[in-house]
């Protein structure tokens, strides 16, 4: 059987130096499950709000993902 486990951290950075902090010590604090669990991966994802009178067509979100993997 396979399972899945999830952790989502949400936060708000003022810059990319301030987010680069955050992405060290999330990296830093799963180091642990990383070496323990060798699928282990940590997703970063920068989510920007997106106007919403300009979404014409409802099935695309209204929030925009970067997302960076680490393994």
């Amino acid at each position: 059987m396979q399972l899945r486990a999830t952790l989502t951290v949400d936060f708000e950075a003022e810059d990319f130096v301030e987010a680069g902090k955050y992405q060290a010590e999330l990296r830093d604090g799963l180091s642990a499950l990383m070496e323990r669990y060798p699928g282990c991966k940590l997703e970063f994802r920068e989510r920007r709000q997106r106007d919403p009178a300009s979404n014409t067509n409802s099935r695309i979100p209204a929030v925009l993902n970067r997302t960076i993997v680490y393994e």
